[in-house]
């Protein structure tokens, strides 16, 4: 007979984390369909149904799944926007009674000038 056979498993015998094994699976898919050897949507389809097979869908559930997915193809994908990471103005750029006005109300008291007058009056 022709008959797949499969190895009994020993208890305390050493297996492969099934989430590790399918994140190596995500990347090995991701790289296939970055270098143009797969599209996408057959990478994702064969990486759903290894998911169903060895049971993380029901284990992890369907989002931590796509999850997976995700980190392994958005670092590849050139068709997505990327946000710009923008670094906020510092504070010698800003016209200072802004900021002293903004950092003020923020705090609920006036501004710093006005308040740094009345405290060094009081103290006379």
């Amino acid at each position: 007979m022709n008959a797949p056979v499969r190895k009994p498993v020993v208890v305390g015998e050493a297996r492969a984390d099934p989430v590790e094994v399918f994140r190596l699976r995500c990347a090995s898919r991701a790289k296939l369909w970055h270098t143009g050897q797969i599209d996408l949507h057959s990478a994702v389809d064969e990486l759903q149904h290894s998911a169903e097979a060895s049971g993380l869908i029901d284990a992890m559930g369907q989002d931590a799944v796509e999850g997976l997915m995700v980190q392994a193809f958005a670092p590849l994908r050139d068709d997505l926007p990327r946000a710009e990471k923008k670094k906020p103005p510092a504070d010698e750029d800003c016209d200072v009674s802004w900021t002293t006005t903004c950092r003020s109300s923020a705090r609920g008291t006036k501004s710093t000038r006005t308040t740094g007058r009345r405290q060094a009056r009081s103290r006379r």
